[in-house]
């Protein structure tokens, strides 16, 4: 449990990094955010990596016997199982301070200007063409979208279409959506105190 309490206060840490950089990039540039989501995958990466070494390490400890081991040796099994499915889960791109309407303009307008013709379904926009399509998803309350790509062979045309979202902010003079930016900043400080406090709770 050591262990645990240690390295609780970096990942706090961690956590306030992204939310700070996610609301004052907004803020400073005063457009939406466009993020890899590689950054996102990480982030759950390092949370969860601990509680498996934590459980590793009790493992060879108390040993295989009993109920608390087996539940000590599946944990690193479930571990190595929930980082694979996030790694195909989290993929592509995420846009973070930004409205639906904003959102999807921004992907409609980058696809015609790529000359791309696709086919708005329900979640999903088919690229006819390259027999591929993009899963897209919006959540309205913090104001983030997601825009990946399922086959990775039209890459280079998935970056250009990422580049053309970029441009259309820039263009139409896209604003960030302020508050969603002021939540994002509010929830790194709040982390920041939060790993300052353990810290000081935890490495006396």
């Amino acid at each position: 449990m050591r262990y645990l309490f240690f390295v609780l206060p970096p990942l706090l840490f961690l956590y306030a990094i992204v939310f700070l950089f996610i609301g004052l990039k907004a803020m400073i540039k005063n457009k939406p955010s466009v993020i890899n989501s590689k950054w996102l995958f990480v982030m759950i990466f390092f949370s969860v990596l601990p509680y498996a070494i934590h459980s590793t390490i009790d493992l060879f400890e108390y040993g295989f016997k009993g109920p608390f081991g087996l539940i000590l040796s599946i944990t690193p099994i479930l571990f190595i199982v929930y980082v694979v499915f996030f790694y195909f889960i989290i993929k592509g791109y995420s846009i973070y301070c930004v409205n639906d309407i904003d959102f999807r303009e921004a992907v409609i307008s980058s696809l015609n200007n790529a000359s791309v013709k696709f086919e708005e379904k329900m979640n999903k926009i088919e690229l006819t063409e390259l027999n591929n399509e993009l899963s897209i998803a919006f959540t309205s309350w913090v104001g983030a979208g997601m825009i990946k790509l399922k086959n990775k062979k039209d890459k280079v045309i998935f970056i250009n279409i990422i580049d053309g979202i970029k441009q259309f902010f820039k263009e139409k003079n896209i604003k960030a959506k302020k508050m969603l930016a002021i939540f994002y900043v509010i929830f790194g400080i709040f982390f920041i105190i939060l790993g300052a406090g353990s810290a000081m709770l935890f490495y006396k």
